[in-house]
């Protein structure tokens, strides 16, 4: 992905896994990138909610804040599975169950992640998808 506009534009496509790789605060929010390549602050919470409300040519904002109970509206756009290969994701992981992913794989304690095992972990889990493996 890299940048907030390639998310937004991933979604509006639809896919039925989504990885995104990187880093995220203790606080949830993912650090994306800009076209130049500097760090621009994903709030999943926040931001999710509008990108998911576009790509369904719907104006305004449809739920303001993680844990309001309209997820299910948007399932249709929401990848059946997401992966947060990042430090301390799993904090942004519930915006992305709240709006309807079925799936959603994180870390989840409140540390850091190596690189070097975050992409064994990848490779790994995306080599079983690939063979048949199921998530659940």
């Amino acid at each position: 992905l890299g940048t907030v506009e390639a998310l937004a534009r991933v979604l509006q496509l639809g896919t039925v896994v989504l990885t995104i790789t990187g880093h995220t605060t203790e606080e949830g929010t993912i650090l994306l990138e800009t076209e130049t390549g500097e760090a621009a602050e994903f709030d999943p919470c926040q931001m999710l909610p509008e990108m998911l409300a576009h790509g369904r040519g719907v104006g305004g904002s449809i739920l303001s804040s993680c844990g309001a109970s309209q997820g299910s509206a948007l399932a249709g756009t929401m990848p059946l599975c997401i992966v947060l290969s990042s430090c301390y994701s799993r904090a942004a992981s519930r915006a992305f169950l709240d709006l309807g992913a079925r799936h959603v794989v994180a870390v989840e304690r409140c540390e850091t992640v190596l690189d070097s095992a975050a992409r064994v972990f990848n490779a790994t889990f995306h080599h079983a998808l690939l063979v048949g493996n199921t998530v659940a």
